[in-house]
C-alpha cells in the first residue's frame, strides 16, 4: 500500500456511495508510546493512526461515529488499482 498524502486523490466509499475525495492534510498522527497526537514527521505509515482532514466532490450525510456508527466510517480506495487504503470515522 502507499502512504497517504496530501493532494492525493481517492474514492471515499460511505453507505453505499463513492464519491471522488482528496486528502487536504494530514494534521496529526498518535504516538502510541505517549498516547499523544503529535504533527506528522513524514508520510503516513502502515497502521498509522491519524486525523486528516478531507474534501468530497459531493456532501455525505455524516454524523460523529460515537452517535451514528454507520454514517460515521468510511473507507477510502485507491481509484486505480482499487485496493482499501484506510479506514475512518467522523469524529
Amino acid at each position: 500500500t502507499r502512504p497517504l498524502v496530501p493532494g492525493q486523490a481517492l474514492l471515499l466509499q460511505h453507505f453505499a456511495r463513492e464519491v471522488r475525495a482528496r486528502v487536504e492534510a494530514v494534521e496529526s498522527v498518535l504516538d502510541l508510546q505517549a498516547l499523544a497526537w503529535q504533527s506528522p514527521q513524514g508520510p503516513v505509515g502502515l497502521n498509522d493512526i491519524v486525523r486528516l482532514r478531507l474534501r468530497t466532490q459531493q456532501p455525505l450525510p455524516v454524523a460523529p461515529y460515537r452517535e451514528l456508527r454507520a454514517a460515521g466510517s468510511f473507507i477510502l480506495v485507491d481509484p486505480a488499482t482499487r485496493e482499501t487504503l484506510a479506514a475512518g470515522c467522523v469524529t
